[in-house]
């Protein structure tokens, strides 16, 4: 027996959002992973090895430590820890989550004009690289936002990350690219809803990290001994492992993307009723169409 397909514009419960998003995950999972490792693929291998040089960077200054051979603290210490490597570990993870984010969105715009048929490759790319550019610089202005809020205290980043999360989705499913009617929309979606979409994501942020480490742990664990046992460097070890992890983090971050969309289609419909209307047009278009029937 055939599954129901997922409804998107329809209001949900936490739970049934929750519910929605692991659904929608078994449903989709081949098309979906297929897009997402297609467009972000390369970028996902290349955040892992820049990740994994840095770790393993890293790692041989507390080999240095551990075997008791002296070290540079200026040259070896900070050029290691908070050198080049570390700021484009940190800038390319934010291109990969904006890159995931974009995907997953497009993903949802196209399955949502399909009425609920699977997305393909081309299709998706043709949505994600109209958008892109769009999502990536609004991305790193709201980011700022956030982070600025974060410093100052940690109420407000959390608030403003909570407001801002929807972005990508309104870029692309409205198809709205003014900056300033995005950060409206995304307050207006936001207002009396707040804590449930809180938690949402708070939980979602929380299983996908889990399975991301649990996993990567397990496979980097089992690379990372066969190295060691292979060439005995341990800073080798300490990237493959972190690099793996990276990878299967970037994988496992589409639940908490999903769960974002869902929650967008949710406080969309909740204030618009766009898909209610449109199941009630097909009900009555439906109607009409029996009807001409029997009188034939």
């Amino acid at each position: 027996m055939a599954q129901e397909k997922i409804q998107l514009r329809r209001v949900r419960s936490f739970g049934e959002t929750l519910n929605d998003v692991l659904q929608f995950l078994k449903q989709e999972f081949k098309p979906l992973l297929r897009s997402f490792f297609l467009i972000c693929g390369i970028f996902i291998l290349a955040g892992a090895v820049l990740y994994g040089v840095y770790s393993g960077g890293a790692a041989s200054i507390w080999t240095s430590v551990f075997s008791g051979r002296n070290i540079d603290y200026e040259d070896s210490y900070i050029s290691k820890m908070y050198g080049a490597t570390y700021f484009l570990s940190l800038a390319s993870n934010l291109l990969i989550q904006i890159l995931v984010y974009t995907v997953v969105a497009s993903y949802l715009k196209v399955y949502d004009q399909k009425n609920g048929e699977s997305a393909t490759l081309e299709e998706v790319w043709g949505v994600f690289k109209r958008n892109i550019l769009y999502t990536f610089f609004y991305g790193i202005l709201l980011m700022i936002l956030i982070v600025l809020g974060t410093i100052f205290c940690i109420a407000p980043g959390a608030y403003l990350g909570t407001v801002f999360a929807p972005f990508a989705c309104i870029i692309i499913i409205e198809e709205d690219k003014s900056l300033g009617n995005i950060f409206n929309r995304c307050f207006t979606l936001i207002k009396g809803n707040f804590w449930p979409s809180l938690g949402l994501y708070i939980l979602c942020i929380f299983l996908y990290s889990t399975c991301a480490s649990i996993i990567g742990l397990v496979v980097g664990g089992i690379t990372g001994l066969i190295s060691y046992f292979t060439t005995k460097d341990i800073s080798l070890v300490a990237g493959l492992v972190t690099g793996i992890m990276q990878i299967f983090s970037a994988a496992f971050s589409i639940i908490l993307y999903l769960a974002i969309g869902l929650q967008y289609f949710s406080l969309e419909e909740k204030e618009n009723g766009t898909g209610l209307m449109s199941r009630i047009q097909n009900m009555d278009n439906n109607s009409d169409d029996q009807d001409r029937a029997t009188t034939f």
